[in-house]
């Protein structure tokens, strides 16, 4: 291993040649420390930590290549949130196709999480409902939780009975903290939420305003070409 080898290619399901995506890494964290973490689980091709291409410094985020997808599949099982330099690693398949991810489609955040809630703990309340593709506790530097999260699914329909149980039966989600909110976070979702900000009332008073300052810049420029005539 070396810091030259290329990064793995990002693969789509069912992920067949066995790459990882590893976030939420801190910038201290080298190719050498991934690689002693996760070589317990199988032969590692390459690891590379992406970097800025100006001053180099960790962009947070590294690729790990299984020589099998079962070594990597053993690496997402076992080592999710594991810690690195501290702070606990996010373990994902990487993929090819970056629709999803862009779109946020299937993402759910959740709010109100206990301090002692981790990302394998959110991650288990949340897999009765479907394949997880992502899971993350958003963290401080020092690894102390902020108390919220998100939870991607691989299908939305899944993250949509998540939403659904969150609203009806809160009960399922008491492990995670007595006062858990669950909202969706995807891109048309946001969309919506701008479009219902966008009500008659609003529409008239951005209006009235446009042609108040219509007015106001109309009659500065007749003023000044009255002022030129009459000169």
């Amino acid at each position: 291993m070396s810091a030259s080898e290329q990064a793995p290619t990002v693969t789509s399901a069912p992920y067949p040649n066995g790459s990882l995506y590893v976030g939420d890494l801190r910038q201290e964290v080298g190719e050498s420390d991934i690689y002693d973490a996760f070589k317990e689980c199988g032969a590692i091709l390459s690891v590379r930590v992406c970097r800025d291409v100006k001053d180099q410094h960790s962009l947070g985020y590294a690729y790990v290549n299984f020589q099998t997808p079962e070594n990597a599949q053993k690496a997402l099982d076992t080592l999710n949130g594991k810690l690195l330099k501290g702070k606990p690693c996010r373990v994902m398949w990487s993929r090819r196709d970056p629709t999803q991810r862009k779109s946020n489609e299937g993402n759910l955040y959740v709010k109100g999480l206990d301090k002692s809630v981790t990302l394998i703990h959110l991650q288990d309340v949340f897999s009765h409902f479907g394949s997880i593709a992502s899971c993350k506790v958003q963290t401080k530097d020092d690894g102390t939780s902020l108390c919220y999260g998100f939870v991607q699914f691989e299908k939305v329909e899944d993250s949509e009975k998540a939403l659904e149980a969150g609203n009806s039966d809160k009960e399922q989600f008491s492990s995670l903290g007595s006062s858990i909110v669950i909202k969706s976070s995807s891109l048309s979702s946001c969309v919506a939420t701008i479009s219902m900000t966008l009500t008659p009332m609003f529409m008239l008073r951005t209006l009235v305003r446009s042609l108040t300052l219509l007015i106001l810049r109309s009659s500065s420029v007749n003023s000044v070409r009255s002022l030129l005539l009459s000169s």
